[in-house]
């Protein structure tokens, strides 16, 4: 019996609905770029993890030590990757957009998109490696 979606008689065949499954889910694969910004050559845009602007007792924190904080912030996922990423490399591509990456402390360049949300523009060898969930 071929694989059904939805379950009783009715349901769909599998294979008659993947492309409309493939089309409904491919824009959670990748985060879209609505920062305004096209990386080019050996470029990747990363979207950093957000930087907490509280401590734990409720105390804000001021701007120049957030922006401090920012910067130092060495995990984020790829937004978008220029075409030249990791092409002077012997491996395959090492990452691509949707992926979360560990980058080098500090490295880059900070990128106010025009979604108001802040970027960082970061050359292909930065990148340290993937994130990737544990398996236990």
């Amino acid at each position: 019996m071929a694989n059904l979606i939805g379950g009783g008689r009715h349901a769909a065949p599998l294979t008659n609905r993947m492309p409309e499954l493939e089309a409904k889910f491919a824009e959670f694969e990748r985060p879209k770029n609505t920062s305004g910004f096209l990386p080019l050559g050996h470029r990747l845009l990363v979207r950093p993890d957000t930087v907490e602007k509280r401590t734990s007792g409720g105390l804000y924190l001021p701007a120049e030590t957030t922006g401090r904080d920012e910067m130092a912030q060495v995990k984020g996922v790829v937004v978008a990757v220029g075409e030249g990423c990791w092409k002077d490399t012997t491996s395959a591509e090492w990452a691509k957009p949707g992926d979360r990456i560990v980058f080098g402390k500090y490295s880059g360049l900070q990128y106010d998109g025009a979604d108001a949300i802040k970027y960082r523009i970061l050359n292909d060898l930065d990148v340290v490696g993937l994130e990737v969930e544990s398996v236990a």
